[in-house]
């Protein structure tokens, strides 16, 4: 009773303060809202965040080393959580001249243009990259994580690499937080077994993990070869979480068909061997205040207008995909829905042209090779079939592009890397500028598709944020997907619309999107094509529908909640009973 009381509790004061927000006007949760909460609730405690994925690397260019952003949704909301916060984010250093911006501990102080926080570096062998993130993260847990009928595979010598590095990852943590109290919070399935080390080196420390994909039922998870110790690390720790309620019942449902144990799953908890683990579910948020001032800035609208300008989309309805080319994001199903509906729809032919952002993922592995290859193929093929003509004037970005940029001062990115120019500039650079028409194509007409295979900095995606009529989010499954709702935060003047496959856990939030199966062409033509042809007035209503959500419930929300969680459950024994306070 004790435990349910203190649940209880909690949802009355996050509900007191929502209506309290809500009487008041619109004022949301803000960076300083969670400062606040943290000064109160965990002045004694360092903050360290550790995740697979940094979120600023470094590279070398011509005039020396440069810094990206990353444009990850994940690593971009929870910037903004550290940059509040501060303390340390412990992560892989992946970029190509990572160790000479670091010291020889791998520390370097982020965001590089105004510090508040340290990013502290994991360096990962070649080896280590092919056993523990191609191997065991991506050929073994993600496709048995995600419905997309990908078979993983189990390999002993990348269970054993996954668990090694995750010690190494323990292990850097550790030497940041030395005896002092702190809360760790890891990130994603990549390290799943962090806290057991971390426990068994300080029990006194508060570990939780939030796990971002989704959790499969228990018939499938039942053939992981390592299921027992993949479960006994998760529950080292505090708390772990979820983004919805269906993956949190799946992960007490395994826990209870693998490992002997208590699993009370009115109350989200398990207990075994005089340890307590709370299960929950936090649906991410995005910082959309942040969001939407950089869409609102003159140097996004500036961007937009030469965008527009340079792909022959001033008077085309533009839509937009930004995703990594995974298979389960449904990238090749997404171009069918648009191929359907030009088909069905002949009269948006030359009035409208999608832009597919496509990141290079994991292009070492054969599943991740073939969506690339897809892609090209359907993006060549509509290309062909509905060449768009080109308004006078009009090109893709070229040569005439990159030397209006050299008169500008600005410096490109090296051709095929993941990097963006910090002078402002969001335009495509060098070999990384969208696909150009395929061949044959007569030189009066511009593609319906264009595909840009690179990573784009977050300021660099913005402006294409701005710029697109509809954004498509057609993910054959899920655990969030947080471009959906950085698209809406994006959008303040509500000019928009969504198209949102209902196998993501934005779905569940975001209800007034058009809601569109991937796997039913028919359905994607035929939302595209509502979403297009809205009336002005009801585009509007819908979109700031949506907003509302977003805002709502934003990543400051999302940290307060899952922290305060932690704060509270943490203080209680297996038997229930209130425990000591932390000493500071």
């Amino acid at each position: 009773m004790e435990d349910f009381a203190d649940r209880i509790r909690g949802v009355l004061s996050r509900a007191a303060l929502r209506h309290e927000q809500a009487s008041h006007g619109p004022r949301r949760t803000a960076r300083e809202d969670l400062v606040a909460w943290a000064r109160a609730h965990l002045s004694h405690k360092r903050l360290l965040v550790v995740s697979n994925r940094e979120p600023y690397s470094h590279e070398r260019g011509p005039q020396g080393l440069y810094w990206v952003r990353n444009a990850g949704g994940l690593t971009v909301a929870l910037d903004s959580v550290a940059q509040a916060l501060g303390g340390v984010w412990t992560a892989h250093g992946s970029g190509g001249a990572d160790r000479l911006a670091s010291d020889a501990a791998g520390r370097v102080a982020c965001p590089p243009d105004h510090p508040t926080y340290t990013l502290k570096r994991v360096w990962l062998s070649e080896e280590d990259q092919a056993l523990y993130y191609n191997g065991l993260s991506n050929s073994a847990l993600w496709p048995l994580c995600h419905i997309a009928y990908v078979r993983p595979r189990f390999r002993i010598e990348e269970w054993e690499r996954y668990r090694d590095v995750n010690r190494r990852f323990a292990e850097a943590v550790m030497e940041e937080v030395g005896d002092q109290a702190a809360f760790v919070f890891i990130q994603d399935y990549h390290l799943g077994l962090v806290a057991r080390f971390l426990k068994e080196w300080r029990p006194d420390l508060e570990v939780a993990l939030f796990w971002h994909i989704p959790w499969p039922n228990v018939e499938v998870f039942r053939i992981f070869p390592w299921k027992q110790e993949l479960l006994e690390g998760m529950l080292a720790n505090d708390l772990v979480g979820f983004h919805i309620r269906h993956h949190t019942q799946n992960f007490l449902d395994a826990v209870a068909d693998v490992l002997e144990a208590r699993v009370d799953r009115e109350r989200g908890a398990v207990e075994r061997a005089g340890k307590r683990t709370w299960v929950r579910d936090f649906p991410i948020g995005v910082d959309a205040t942040e969001i939407a001032a950089m869409a609102e800035a003159q140097v996004a609208r500036e961007a937009e207008r030469r965008l527009r300008a340079e792909l022959g989309l001033v008077d085309c309805r533009v839509g937009l995909g930004v995703d990594r080319l995974d298979y389960t994001k449904g990238i090749p199903e997404r171009l069918d829905g648009l191929e359907r509906m030009l088909e069905k729809h002949p009269e948006w032919i030359g009035r409208f042209s999608f832009i597919q952002i496509g990141v290079p993922s994991r292009i070492g592995l054969k599943e991740y090779k073939d969506v690339l290859l897809r892609t090209r193929k359907r993006v060549e093929r509509i290309n062909e079939r509905f060449p768009r003509p080109a308004p006078e004037g009009a090109a893709t970005a070229g040569p005439e592009a990159e030397a209006a940029r050299a008169v500008r001062g600005e410096t490109p990115s090296p051709a095929g890397d993941s990097a963006s120019r910090h002078d402002g500039s969001f335009l495509p650079s060098g070999d990384d500028r969208p696909r150009r028409p395929p061949p044959g194509n007569a030189p009066s007409t511009l593609p319906t598709v264009h595909l840009i295979e690179r990573s784009l900095d977050f300021r660099e995606l913005v402006p294409y944020y701005r710029m697109a009529d509809l954004c498509a989010v057609t993910s054959l499954h899920d655990g969030m997907n947080l471009v959906a709702k950085e698209y809406i935060a994006a959008t303040p003047d509500l000019d928009g619309a969504l198209v949102l496959s209902p196998f993501t856990g934005a779905a569940r939030e975001l209800e007034r999107a058009f809601i569109a199966s991937p796997y039913d062409r028919e359905s994607m033509a035929d939302a595209y094509h509502a979403a297009l042809s809205e009336a002005p007035e009801s585009r509007r209503e819908r979109m700031a529908a949506l907003r509302e959500t977003v805002l709502r419930y934003n990543i400051f929300d999302w940290a307060i909640e899952v922290l305060d969680t932690v704060q509270r459950l943490t203080l209680r024994t297996p038997q229930g009973e209130a425990a000591d306070a932390p000493k500071e």
